[in-house]
């Protein structure tokens, strides 16, 4: 136990720790009268086959600029610039030509690659020759530089597109499941976890660059800032929440759920300035939503080290389903930390590193609906449970009184509509206080039981067994007209004579009267019928009871309205 105990705890200070990294590699470009400080922050990292130097060419000097000088023959030589959000970069060639790209334009400018990274061809430069990167407005995160082949490139491209749309498809595979369960249950966990997944899947699609090539979002692509602001602070107040309400944070911890809600302030104030910048279209349009983006991480760190904290403590409580919400975090918060780490030591080869980032959000959002679904089928056995014991009659297990009138009315209604045969049978136990009075109330309860268990057995399709109350049931048969009711009651009369001769090893002698009555024109409800079965039921009695009779027509003389199936007394 103590083990596990500091397993768990370690394993918060580790995500706690993951998540805050990003936030320490956030940079801004200097001014570029030192370009020698720019580069060192911008962690530009040459590759073994190119060189970097913060020469200065003639040109604007509102750009930093650095030299990349080939130094050895490639073919089809790509230049990557990998986490150059927010950027605009120019690459001035050897014959004095510019090429400009800041990522958001829209039609996209090379179709022929994704949006992940930005990507300059350097088919006409040659060994020994100089191409200049000039970098300017102020990158998000520190940019990664490297040199590729065409075909090497292309083949890293295909797979990083194919490993995110599979994550994508993941995430929209479960969103559909949370509304699936939010449609049967009307359970609003489940909707929550279904919006915070489509708020990550747009959050993912734009941050990467799919989004870019979709039908209808890529109308939206210059706002790409703006569109993954809004989503990862929306979403930050969905994920909270499902989480929340998995572990029961509410009831369990309301004082740090108070802390979570306040938190739910920040990231909608987030999200507002946001929509702001953007309706406005103002000339700093996308700062605010850069400075709401870094707010943001800061909101996640602070939201993740809460939710942790609950979820461990509720982990060493022995609740199942904070432990896998645990470990959830612990895989996204990896994914994270190993993303964060290839930019702070620039791990250019790295070229899976990013994906972590996507890949461990599909894999939490694999587990915690693995929760969720755990969560959902608890909720649905405790409500079913409640049905049953709100609808049911606990000793025999038959409907009671609430749950068969439900029933009752209910097809009534539909033997009226469609015309169809029903009719209804009461059935009473015979003598049954004298069985209390003699063997006592025990074998009077295995009485009751073993007639329900009887009838049960007996039961046909739609066919539903009721107490009405004390050794007074009702049996409701569907699709069957008189006669064939009646041989059907009859039948369930002999069966508990035969099985009843002894119970709890009394001999009871067990026997049963029912009266049958068929729904016809001049029945105006359920009761009607019941009035009338009840009426054969009296006459059975009459009759010298252990016997089944029909209710045949409420017009005949009292003594002649039966049609009676006699047993055996």
């Amino acid at each position: 136990m103590n083990l596990r105990r500091w397993c768990l705890l370690l394993s918060m200070l580790w995500q706690t720790l993951a998540l805050a990294a990003p936030a320490s590699l956030e940079v801004s470009l200097l001014a570029a009268s030192d370009p020698a400080l720019s580069f060192a922050e911008l962690a530009l990292v040459p590759t073994q086959n190119a060189s970097t130097s913060e020469t200065l060419p003639p040109g604007p000097r509102s750009f930093a600029w650095y030299r990349v000088r080939l130094l050895q023959a490639h073919r089809e030589p790509l230049l990557v610039l990998r986490n150059s959000f927010g950027a605009h970069l120019q690459v001035r060639m050897p014959d004095g030509s510019t090429l400009s790209q800041r990522r958001g334009t829209w039609p996209v400018a090379q179709p022929q690659y994704s949006q992940l990274n930005m990507v300059f061809e350097l088919a006409s430069v040659q060994v020994g020759e100089s191409v200049y990167l000039g970098v300017t407005a102020a990158p998000t995160q520190p940019i990664l530089v490297g040199l590729y082949e065409r075909s090497e490139y292309q083949a890293l491209d295909a797979d990083s597109v194919r490993l995110l749309s599979a994550c994508l498809g993941v995430l929209l595979a479960f969103a559909t499941l949370g509304f699936v369960f939010y449609a049967v249950d009307r359970d609003r966990t489940s909707l929550a976890f279904a919006c915070s997944l489509l708020l990550q899947f747009a959050y993912f699609g734009f941050m990467y660059g799919e989004a870019a090539f979709w039908p209808v979002f890529g109308r939206l692509w210059p706002n790409w800032i703006d569109v993954c602001v809004i989503s990862a602070t929306l979403g930050t107040i969905f994920f909270g929440e499902v989480y929340a309400r998995l572990i029961d944070l509410p009831e369990r911890m309301p004082r740090l759920m108070g802390a979570i809600r306040l938190l739910h302030i920040w990231s909608i104030t987030i999200a507002v300035i946001t929509v702001v910048d953007w309706i406005t279209r103002s000339e700093s349009r996308g700062q605010l939503a850069v400075m709401a983006g870094f707010s943001g991480n800061y909101l996640v760190v602070i939201m993740t080290a809460l939710l942790v904290y609950a979820l461990v403590v509720s982990s060493l409580q022995g609740h199942r389903r904070a432990l896998i919400a645990l470990l959830a975090t612990l895989v996204l918060a990896s994914g994270n930390a190993m993303r964060a780490t290839q930019f702070a030591f620039g791990w250019v080869g790295l070229e899976w590193a990013w994906s972590l980032h996507v890949l461990g959000m599909a894999i939490a959002s694999s587990l915690v609906s693995l929760a969720l679904t755990q969560r959902f089928l608890s909720l649905r056995s405790e409500r079913d449970l409640a049905h049953q014991l709100a609808t049911h009659d606990p000793l025999t297990g038959a409907l009671n009184r609430l749950g068969g009138m439900t029933i009752a009315h209910r097809l009534f209604a539909q033997a009226r509509q469609s015309g169809s045969p029903f009719c209804a049978a009461v059935l009473d136990l015979d003598h049954f206080k004298q069985v209390n009075d003699r063997f006592g109330h025990a074998v009077g309860d295995a009485a009751l039981k073993l007639f329900a268990d009887v009838t049960r057995a007996s039961l046909r399709d739609g066919q539903q067994l009721m107490r009405l109350g004390g050794e007074e049931f009702v049996l409701l048969m569907p699709g069957m007209d008189r006669r064939r009711a009646l041989d059907h009651v009859d039948a369930v009369r002999l069966s508990v004579q035969r099985h009843g001769e002894e119970i709890a090893g009394a001999p009871c002698r067990l026997t049963v009267s029912a009266g049958v009555a068929q729904l016809n024109k001049v029945h105006a409800s359920i009761d009607a019928v019941l009035n009338e079965a009840d009426q054969a039921l009296y006459a059975a009695k009459r009759n010298g009871r252990n016997c089944a009779v029909a209710f045949v027509d409420l017009s005949t003389p009292a003594g002649a309205n039966i049609d009676a199936q006699p047993g055996h007394a």
